[in-house]
């Protein structure tokens, strides 16, 4: 894949734009979009199809060295920096989350004590239940704990050998949370265990790190929800126009897991696409019978409009490092337009 340098983006649009960008930035992690960010002595790192410069506390960085595999990242800049990163949607159980975990720089500096994980808690701030997993390092290999909560249940740690990144799955099937890990490239999973629950919802997922030691660089990739219960409560044409922009942003990301993986999966990328264009229609047509504001059509009418552009992209034969930086977009403006809808 080619890459597009700073100096190219820089030009014509000048470090105004950019600095506009990073206010953005701030508050929408451009790999996954729409994010909430929050960093202490870390510096958010974006990797994708872009040049590397700076957005004060914010850096988007490195196709030139990594052109493929866009990913979010922290890297710490002093010792026992960590943050957090919490994606735009929310989940019920039953539900199956996904992502990939670990050292994503080409440095590969000692995390220290660090760790990198994924959480899945109560959105509603309550404290009701958390559902996380953290990845170590270990010489050459990952360690990998799960925790659930209530209870503060610690499940049986894997070691992962010789790999710098692991799979996880945080799998709730209604009165049990399972977790299980693997290596990038492996067939199966390793199941790491079972807690009882009784929460189903609705939960915020969130990438966590901490500990860091100063130089090193952890984050995530490939974040998919595979499965999701329905919102109980569907009741008006506005909430159920929200739960069908919500399953468009889960198909959106994984039509960005598709294009950006180190062998692009076009087929694959269609067919989010098209069901990430079947729920916006759906959506428009529960805003058209509840007369809702111009503002809520209007960031819907922008969500969909960039995703027709991931179309587009893909079918001039543009290189997947462009149709990845337009679902980036696309993703962008799914989580504002679930930010003007009720129950988001």
């Amino acid at each position: 894949m080619g890459a597009v340098t700073s100096e190219a983006i820089a030009r014509g649009s000048g470090w105004r734009r950019l600095r506009r960008t990073a206010l953005l930035l701030t508050l929408s992690l451009a790999v996954l979009g729409g994010c909430f960010v929050s960093i202490e002595d870390g510096i958010g790192v974006l990797y994708g199809p872009f040049g590397r410069y700076p957005f004060g506390p914010v850096i988007k960085a490195g196709s030139a060295e990594q052109p493929r595999n866009g990913h979010a990242a922290i890297k710490a800049r002093r010792d026992g920096a960590g943050g957090n990163m919490r994606l735009p949607t929310r989940v019920r159980a039953p539900f199956r989350v996904r992502v990939r975990l670990g050292d994503f720089s080409l440095k590969q500096k000692p995390w220290g004590d660090g760790y990198v994980g994924v959480t899945v808690q109560d959105a509603l701030g309550f404290g009701t239940a958390a559902h996380s997993v953290e990845v170590r390092e270990s010489g050459d290999d990952l360690l990998v704990d799960a925790t659930s909560q209530p209870g503060n249940v610690a499940l049986p740690q894997v070691r992962l050998v010789n790999t710098r990144f692991a799979e996880v799955e945080i799998d709730h099937v209604g009165t049990d949370v399972v977790f299980r890990v693997r290596r990038p490239g492996d067939e199966l999973f390793t199941p790491m265990g079972v807690a009882a629950t009784a929460y189903t919802g609705p939960f915020s997922v969130s990438m966590d790190a901490g500990d860091l030691a100063r130089g090193a660089e952890v984050g995530l990739d490939d974040v998919l929800v595979l499965e999701a219960a329905d919102p109980p409560d569907l009741s008006t044409a506005e909430l159920r126009a929200a739960n069908h922009v919500e399953r468009a942003l889960h198909q959106l990301l994984s039509a960005l897991a598709a294009i950006d993986a180190l062998e692009p999966d076009e087929i694959a990328t269609r067919g989010a696409l098209a069901n990430a264009e079947d729920r916006f229609a759906q959506a428009a047509q529960e805003l058209e019978t509840s007369g809702a504001s111009p503002k809520i059509r209007k960031a819907l009418a922008t969500a969909v409009t960039k995703t027709g552009k991931v179309r587009k992209r893909m079918d001039k034969g543009k290189p997947a490092y462009a149709v990845a930086a337009a679902v980036v977009n696309a993703i962008r403006a799914t989580a504002t337009a679930l930010t003007r809808l009720p129950g988001s």
